[in-house]
């Protein structure tokens, strides 16, 4: 069995993160909800078209997959290429999420603009209205 190039774990780790990154623009293109796209202005930041994050999304998918199964051998199992993949592609998730956590106000946002109670504690608190001043913004 020869040993897999450098350059072949490279392009694998590269594919899993496209692959990963293809997901999310995916998933809100066919929800028919905007977000941020490299079509958007400013790029990335910006929030795109339900059809431009399909097109992103796909070619994320198609150039992710490319790499991952086009170029070398892509072996999978328990193996240093599979390891170093696997890292790639969930480093790939929690970047992606920090990026559009920044950029959409959710959690971990720096955004000093962004209003009390958004992100994670909107979800959970869905419906609710908490915080001190509840008492104070009740309908009459």
């Amino acid at each position: 069995m020869t040993r897999p190039s450098p350059w072949h774990t490279v392009a694998h780790a590269a594919g899993a993160a496209l692959l990963v990154n293809a997901v999310p623009h995916t998933v809100h293109g066919l929800s028919g909800e905007p977000f941020p796209s490299p079509f958007a202005d400013p790029p990335g930041v910006g929030d795109s078209t339900p059809a431009e994050n399909i097109v992103w999304g796909g070619l994320n998918a198609v150039a992710g997959g490319a790499l991952l199964l086009g170029v070398g051998r892509f072996r999978p199992g328990a193996n240093l290429g599979t390891a170093v993949t696997v890292a790639a592609g969930l480093a790939a998730a929690f970047g992606i999420s920090r990026h559009f956590a920044g950029v959409r106000g959710g959690v971990g946002s720096t955004r000093a603009t962004e209003p009390a109670g958004s992100g994670w504690d909107a979800w959970f608190d869905r419906g609710r209205r908490v915080g001190p001043d509840f008492l104070a913004r009740r309908p009459a």
